[in-house]
Protein backbone atom coordinates (compact mmCIF):
# COMPACT_ATOMS: atom_id res chain seq x y z
CA UNK A 1 0.00 0.00 0.00
CA UNK A 2 1.69 3.17 -1.26
CA UNK A 3 4.06 3.66 -4.18
CA UNK A 4 6.84 5.71 -2.65
CA UNK A 5 10.60 5.24 -2.89
CA UNK A 6 10.94 3.05 0.22
CA UNK A 7 8.32 0.72 -1.26
CA UNK A 8 10.63 0.08 -4.23
CA UNK A 9 13.27 -1.35 -1.93
CA UNK A 10 10.72 -3.52 -0.17
CA UNK A 11 9.12 -4.78 -3.39
CA UNK A 12 12.53 -5.98 -4.48
CA UNK A 13 13.09 -7.56 -1.06
CA UNK A 14 9.75 -9.39 -1.18
CA UNK A 15 10.59 -10.83 -4.58
CA UNK A 16 13.94 -12.07 -3.25
CA UNK A 17 12.50 -13.49 -0.01
CA UNK A 18 11.75 -17.19 0.33
CA UNK A 19 8.60 -17.12 2.48
CA UNK A 20 6.54 -14.34 0.88
CA UNK A 21 5.30 -13.51 -2.63
CA UNK A 22 4.54 -10.10 -4.08
CA UNK A 23 0.92 -10.45 -5.11
CA UNK A 24 -0.50 -6.94 -5.53
CA UNK A 25 0.34 -3.25 -5.43
CA UNK A 26 -2.08 -0.44 -4.52
CA UNK A 27 -1.91 3.30 -5.03
CA UNK A 28 -4.52 6.03 -4.86
CA UNK A 29 -4.96 5.78 -8.62
CA UNK A 30 -4.36 2.85 -10.91
CA UNK A 31 -2.27 4.80 -13.44
CA UNK A 32 0.32 5.71 -10.81
CA UNK A 33 0.29 2.10 -9.63
CA UNK A 34 0.87 0.81 -13.18
CA UNK A 35 3.69 3.29 -13.81
CA UNK A 36 5.37 2.37 -10.54
CA UNK A 37 5.22 -1.35 -11.35
CA UNK A 38 6.51 -0.74 -14.88
CA UNK A 39 9.45 1.31 -13.58
CA UNK A 40 10.44 -1.61 -11.35
CA UNK A 41 9.83 -4.11 -14.17
CA UNK A 42 7.62 -6.17 -11.87
CA UNK A 43 5.99 -9.33 -13.26
CA UNK A 44 2.93 -8.56 -15.37
CA UNK A 45 0.65 -10.86 -13.34
CA UNK A 46 0.96 -8.74 -10.18
CA UNK A 47 -2.39 -7.13 -9.44
CA UNK A 48 -2.63 -3.34 -9.64
CA UNK A 49 -5.22 -1.56 -7.53
CA UNK A 50 -6.29 2.06 -7.82
CA UNK A 51 -7.36 2.27 -4.17
CA UNK A 52 -6.10 0.96 -0.84
CA UNK A 53 -9.54 -0.37 0.09
CA UNK A 54 -9.63 -2.56 -3.01
CA UNK A 55 -6.42 -4.23 -1.89
CA UNK A 56 -7.84 -4.91 1.58
CA UNK A 57 -10.92 -6.53 0.02
CA UNK A 58 -8.84 -9.07 -1.92
CA UNK A 59 -9.24 -12.36 -0.01
CA UNK A 60 -6.07 -13.84 -1.51
CA UNK A 61 -3.81 -11.37 0.32
CA UNK A 62 -2.48 -12.32 3.77
CA UNK A 63 0.02 -9.60 4.57
CA UNK A 64 0.08 -5.86 3.90
CA UNK A 65 3.13 -3.63 3.63
CA UNK A 66 1.99 -0.13 4.59
CA UNK A 67 4.31 2.47 3.03
CA UNK A 68 2.00 5.48 3.26
CA UNK A 69 2.81 8.65 5.31
CA UNK A 70 2.80 8.30 9.09
CA UNK A 71 -0.35 10.40 9.49
CA UNK A 72 -2.34 7.83 7.47
CA UNK A 73 -1.32 4.81 9.55
CA UNK A 74 -4.03 5.44 12.14
CA UNK A 75 -6.62 4.94 9.41
CA UNK A 76 -5.15 2.03 7.48
CA UNK A 77 -3.61 -0.16 10.18
CA UNK A 78 -6.98 -0.69 11.94
CA UNK A 79 -8.70 -1.21 8.57
CA UNK A 80 -6.11 -3.78 7.52
CA UNK A 81 -6.41 -5.55 10.87
CA UNK A 82 -10.21 -5.62 10.60
CA UNK A 83 -9.80 -7.19 7.14
CA UNK A 84 -7.69 -9.95 8.70
CA UNK A 85 -4.43 -8.79 7.14
CA UNK A 86 -1.10 -8.95 8.94
CA UNK A 87 0.79 -5.66 8.69
CA UNK A 88 4.39 -4.59 8.26
CA UNK A 89 4.25 -0.82 8.70
CA UNK A 90 6.91 1.75 7.93
CA UNK A 91 8.34 3.59 10.90
CA UNK A 92 7.43 5.67 12.73
CA UNK A 93 4.31 3.64 13.40
CA UNK A 94 2.22 6.58 14.66
CA UNK A 95 2.35 10.28 15.36
CA UNK A 96 2.35 9.66 19.11
CA UNK A 97 2.29 6.81 21.60
CA UNK A 98 -1.50 6.90 22.14
CA UNK A 99 -2.14 6.53 18.42
CA UNK A 100 0.44 3.75 18.22
CA UNK A 101 -1.08 1.88 21.16
CA UNK A 102 -4.47 2.02 19.48
CA UNK A 103 -3.02 0.36 16.38
CA UNK A 104 -1.36 -2.32 18.50
CA UNK A 105 -4.68 -2.97 20.29
CA UNK A 106 -6.53 -3.28 16.97
CA UNK A 107 -4.04 -5.87 15.76
CA UNK A 108 -4.27 -7.79 19.04
CA UNK A 109 -8.05 -7.85 18.86
CA UNK A 110 -7.98 -9.04 15.24
CA UNK A 111 -5.25 -11.60 16.03
CA UNK A 112 -2.98 -10.31 13.27
CA UNK A 113 0.74 -9.61 13.46
CA UNK A 114 2.23 -6.12 13.45
CA UNK A 115 5.88 -5.29 12.79
CA UNK A 116 7.68 -2.00 12.14
CA UNK A 117 10.03 -1.74 9.17
CA UNK A 118 13.29 -1.53 11.11
CA UNK A 119 15.50 -3.50 8.74
CA UNK A 120 18.80 -3.43 10.62
CA UNK A 121 17.38 -5.50 13.49
CA UNK A 122 16.91 -8.44 11.09
CA UNK A 123 20.45 -8.46 9.73
CA UNK A 124 22.59 -11.43 10.75
CA UNK A 125 25.13 -8.90 12.02
CA UNK A 126 22.62 -7.57 14.52
CA UNK A 127 22.08 -11.03 16.00
CA UNK A 128 25.79 -11.06 16.90
CA UNK A 129 25.60 -7.58 18.45
CA UNK A 130 22.43 -8.43 20.35
CA UNK A 131 24.14 -11.52 21.80
CA UNK A 132 26.78 -9.21 23.31
CA UNK A 133 24.16 -6.86 24.75
CA UNK A 134 22.17 -9.76 26.23
CA UNK A 135 25.04 -11.16 28.32
CA UNK A 136 24.66 -9.59 31.79
CA UNK A 137 28.00 -10.98 32.98
CA UNK A 138 30.06 -9.17 30.33
CA UNK A 139 27.80 -6.26 29.32
CA UNK A 140 26.85 -3.61 31.87
CA UNK A 141 25.48 -0.80 29.67
CA UNK A 142 26.89 2.60 30.49
CA UNK A 143 26.72 4.83 27.42
CA UNK A 144 25.54 4.72 23.81
CA UNK A 145 26.50 7.58 21.49
CA UNK A 146 25.55 7.86 17.84
CA UNK A 147 24.28 9.83 14.88
CA UNK A 148 22.09 9.32 11.85
CA UNK A 149 22.16 12.32 9.55
CA UNK A 150 21.66 13.16 5.88
CA UNK A 151 22.18 16.43 4.02
CA UNK A 152 18.89 16.95 2.22
CA UNK A 153 18.57 19.29 -0.76
CA UNK A 154 16.07 22.12 -1.00
CA UNK A 155 13.60 19.99 -2.96
CA UNK A 156 13.53 17.45 -0.11
CA UNK A 157 13.18 20.12 2.58
CA UNK A 158 10.35 21.86 0.69
CA UNK A 159 8.33 18.91 -0.58
CA UNK A 160 9.27 15.57 0.98
CA UNK A 161 6.58 14.08 3.21
CA UNK A 162 9.14 13.73 6.02
CA UNK A 163 9.12 17.53 6.29
CA UNK A 164 5.32 17.93 6.23
CA UNK A 165 3.32 18.32 9.44
CA UNK A 166 0.25 16.68 7.89
CA UNK A 167 2.24 13.66 6.67
CA UNK A 168 5.23 12.86 8.92
CA UNK A 169 5.22 15.44 11.72
CA UNK A 170 8.00 13.71 13.68
CA UNK A 171 10.50 14.79 11.03
CA UNK A 172 14.09 13.69 11.57
CA UNK A 173 13.21 12.14 14.95
CA UNK A 174 10.81 9.62 13.48
CA UNK A 175 12.76 9.08 10.28
CA UNK A 176 16.32 8.95 11.66
CA UNK A 177 16.34 9.11 15.45
CA UNK A 178 14.03 6.08 15.60
CA UNK A 179 17.00 3.85 14.73
CA UNK A 180 19.28 5.19 17.46
CA UNK A 181 16.51 4.91 20.04
CA UNK A 182 16.11 1.24 19.19
CA UNK A 183 19.86 0.64 19.46
CA UNK A 184 19.78 2.25 22.91
CA UNK A 185 16.87 0.10 24.05
CA UNK A 186 18.65 -3.04 22.91
CA UNK A 187 21.91 -1.98 24.58
CA UNK A 188 20.14 -1.22 27.89
CA UNK A 189 18.26 -4.54 27.64
CA UNK A 190 14.82 -2.91 27.43
CA UNK A 191 15.11 -1.21 30.79
CA UNK A 192 12.84 1.82 30.98
CA UNK A 193 14.71 5.14 30.86
CA UNK A 194 13.87 7.74 33.49
CA UNK A 195 14.03 11.00 31.54
CA UNK A 196 14.80 12.75 28.26
CA UNK A 197 16.30 16.06 27.24
CA UNK A 198 16.20 17.25 23.61
CA UNK A 199 17.40 20.32 21.76
CA UNK A 200 15.65 21.29 18.52
CA UNK A 201 18.48 22.93 16.56
CA UNK A 202 16.29 23.52 13.50
CA UNK A 203 12.53 23.36 12.95
CA UNK A 204 10.79 24.26 9.70
CA UNK A 205 7.86 26.65 9.26
CA UNK A 206 5.39 23.80 9.84
CA UNK A 207 6.97 22.90 13.18
CA UNK A 208 8.64 19.72 11.88
CA UNK A 209 12.04 19.07 13.53
CA UNK A 210 14.93 19.00 11.03
CA UNK A 211 17.96 18.85 13.34
CA UNK A 212 17.85 17.48 16.89
CA UNK A 213 20.22 16.48 19.70
CA UNK A 214 18.86 14.00 22.24
CA UNK A 215 19.82 12.66 25.66
CA UNK A 216 17.96 9.68 27.10
CA UNK A 217 18.83 8.97 30.75
CA UNK A 218 18.64 5.67 32.61
CA UNK A 219 18.72 5.30 36.41
CA UNK A 220 22.19 4.75 37.92
CA UNK A 221 23.10 1.10 38.12
CA UNK A 222 22.71 0.23 41.82
CA UNK A 223 25.27 -2.56 41.57
CA UNK A 224 27.90 0.08 40.75
CA UNK A 225 27.59 1.73 44.16
CA UNK A 226 30.29 -0.27 46.02
CA UNK A 227 32.87 0.53 43.36
CA UNK A 228 32.13 4.23 43.55
CA UNK A 229 31.50 4.56 47.30
CA UNK A 230 32.87 7.70 48.94
CA UNK A 231 33.58 8.62 52.52
CA UNK A 232 32.12 11.96 53.48
CA UNK A 233 33.46 14.11 56.29
CA UNK A 234 29.99 15.56 56.67
CA UNK A 235 28.44 12.14 57.13
CA UNK A 236 26.28 12.48 54.04
CA UNK A 237 27.93 9.48 52.41
CA UNK A 238 24.79 8.14 50.74
CA UNK A 239 24.16 11.32 48.78
CA UNK A 240 27.78 11.65 47.70
CA UNK A 241 27.81 8.01 46.67
CA UNK A 242 24.73 8.60 44.51
CA UNK A 243 26.30 11.67 42.90
CA UNK A 244 29.49 9.72 42.12
CA UNK A 245 27.76 7.04 40.06
CA UNK A 246 28.52 7.36 36.34
CA UNK A 247 25.70 8.58 34.10
CA UNK A 248 23.97 5.95 32.02
CA UNK A 249 22.57 7.44 28.85
CA UNK A 250 21.98 7.36 25.14
CA UNK A 251 23.02 10.52 23.28
CA UNK A 252 22.47 10.99 19.59
CA UNK A 253 22.19 13.52 16.79
CA UNK A 254 19.62 13.18 14.00
CA UNK A 255 19.38 15.67 11.17
CA UNK A 256 18.24 16.38 7.63
CA UNK A 257 20.86 19.16 7.46
CA UNK A 258 24.19 17.41 8.11
CA UNK A 259 26.37 15.20 5.88
CA UNK A 260 25.64 11.49 5.76
CA UNK A 261 26.52 9.52 8.89
CA UNK A 262 25.06 6.40 10.49
CA UNK A 263 27.10 5.23 13.45
CA UNK A 264 27.07 4.39 17.15
CA UNK A 265 29.45 3.45 19.95
CA UNK A 266 28.04 1.41 22.84
CA UNK A 267 30.15 1.25 26.01
CA UNK A 268 30.02 -1.17 28.92
CA UNK A 269 31.25 -0.46 32.46
CA UNK A 270 34.01 -3.04 32.05
CA UNK A 271 35.54 -1.16 29.12
CA UNK A 272 34.00 -3.16 26.30
CA UNK A 273 32.96 -1.05 23.32
CA UNK A 274 30.76 -2.10 20.38
CA UNK A 275 31.25 0.12 17.33
CA UNK A 276 29.28 0.22 14.10
CA UNK A 277 29.81 2.68 11.25
CA UNK A 278 27.02 1.63 8.87
CA UNK A 279 24.11 1.03 11.19
CA UNK A 280 21.12 1.60 8.94
CA UNK A 281 22.30 0.74 5.43
CA UNK A 282 25.27 -1.66 5.34
CA UNK A 283 27.98 -0.69 2.89
CA UNK A 284 27.63 -3.98 1.04
CA UNK A 285 25.41 -7.06 1.14
CA UNK A 286 28.39 -9.30 0.49
CA UNK A 287 30.24 -8.34 3.67
CA UNK A 288 29.74 -5.92 6.55
CA UNK A 289 31.20 -5.77 10.03
CA UNK A 290 31.28 -4.20 13.47
CA UNK A 291 34.06 -3.77 16.00
CA UNK A 292 34.40 -5.02 19.56
CA UNK A 293 37.08 -3.28 21.56
CA UNK A 294 38.18 -4.06 25.10
CA UNK A 295 39.73 -0.94 26.56
CA UNK A 296 42.67 -1.63 28.86
CA UNK A 297 43.77 1.96 29.38
CA UNK A 298 46.67 4.30 28.69
CA UNK A 299 50.29 3.24 28.87
CA UNK A 300 52.74 4.87 31.24
CA UNK A 301 52.76 8.68 30.89
CA UNK A 302 49.58 8.33 28.74
CA UNK A 303 51.61 8.25 25.56
CA UNK A 304 49.41 5.62 23.93
CA UNK A 305 46.18 3.74 24.62
CA UNK A 306 46.04 -0.01 24.99
CA UNK A 307 43.06 -1.95 23.69
CA UNK A 308 42.22 -5.30 22.20
CA UNK A 309 40.24 -4.71 18.99
CA UNK A 310 38.35 -7.31 16.98
CA UNK A 311 36.55 -6.76 13.68
CA UNK A 312 33.58 -9.13 13.41
CA UNK A 313 32.44 -9.78 9.80
CA UNK A 314 29.07 -10.95 8.49
CA UNK A 315 28.82 -12.32 4.96
CA UNK A 316 26.05 -12.34 2.35
CA UNK A 317 23.06 -10.88 4.13
CA UNK A 318 20.36 -8.61 2.72
CA UNK A 319 18.62 -7.21 5.80
CA UNK A 320 15.41 -6.20 4.00
CA UNK A 321 15.00 -9.75 2.68
CA UNK A 322 15.60 -11.15 6.17
CA UNK A 323 12.95 -8.80 7.56
CA UNK A 324 10.29 -10.15 5.21
CA UNK A 325 11.20 -13.76 5.88
CA UNK A 326 11.11 -13.04 9.62
CA UNK A 327 7.66 -11.48 9.30
CA UNK A 328 6.45 -14.54 7.40
CA UNK A 329 7.93 -16.81 10.06
CA UNK A 330 6.12 -14.85 12.77
CA UNK A 331 2.83 -15.40 10.94
CA UNK A 332 3.35 -19.02 9.91
CA UNK A 333 4.56 -20.27 13.29
CA UNK A 334 2.07 -18.30 15.39
CA UNK A 335 4.85 -16.90 17.55
CA UNK A 336 3.99 -14.26 20.14
CA UNK A 337 4.34 -10.69 18.92
CA UNK A 338 4.80 -9.25 22.41
CA UNK A 339 8.44 -8.47 21.65
CA UNK A 340 7.47 -6.42 18.61
CA UNK A 341 4.73 -4.61 20.50
CA UNK A 342 7.05 -3.73 23.38
CA UNK A 343 9.73 -2.43 21.03
CA UNK A 344 7.27 -0.27 19.14
CA UNK A 345 5.46 1.29 22.09
CA UNK A 346 8.62 1.95 24.14
CA UNK A 347 10.16 3.72 21.16
CA UNK A 348 7.09 5.92 20.71
CA UNK A 349 6.76 6.79 24.40
CA UNK A 350 10.35 8.04 24.35
CA UNK A 351 9.69 9.99 21.13
CA UNK A 352 6.74 11.69 22.85
CA UNK A 353 9.11 12.78 25.62
CA UNK A 354 11.68 14.02 23.08
CA UNK A 355 9.02 16.15 21.38
CA UNK A 356 7.84 17.53 24.71
CA UNK A 357 11.38 18.43 25.75
CA UNK A 358 12.25 20.04 22.42
CA UNK A 359 9.13 22.18 22.50
CA UNK A 360 10.12 23.34 26.01
CA UNK A 361 13.61 24.45 24.92
CA UNK A 362 15.37 21.36 26.23
CA UNK A 363 13.56 20.95 29.54
CA UNK A 364 14.06 17.64 31.32
CA UNK A 365 11.01 15.45 30.71
CA UNK A 366 10.41 12.42 32.90
CA UNK A 367 9.30 9.10 31.43
CA UNK A 368 6.72 7.00 33.20
CA UNK A 369 7.26 3.27 32.72
CA UNK A 370 4.15 1.41 31.65
CA UNK A 371 3.22 -2.24 31.55
CA UNK A 372 3.69 -3.49 28.01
Amino acid sequence: MGCGSIAQKNARAIIRASKVTLHAVASRNVEKCQNWCDALQLPADIKKFGSYQALLEDPSIDLIYLATPTATHIEWVPKAAAAGKHILVEKPVGRDAAETQHMIDCCRDAKVRLMDGLMFAHHARWAKIEAIFNDPLTWQPLRVTGAFTLQANQEFLANNIRCKSDADPLGCIGDLGYYLLRVGLYAFRWEWPKSVRATFNSVNSEGVPLDVDVQVHWPPMSSLAPAFAMVSSSGDAAEQQKDALPLRMLTFHCSFLHPWSQWYDAVSLNGKVVRCRDLVIPRREQVCDFEVEQIIGPTEFATASVADNTVVPTLDCAQEVCMWDEMAKLILTGQSQSYQEKAIIMTHIIIDAILASGKQDGALVKIQAVEV
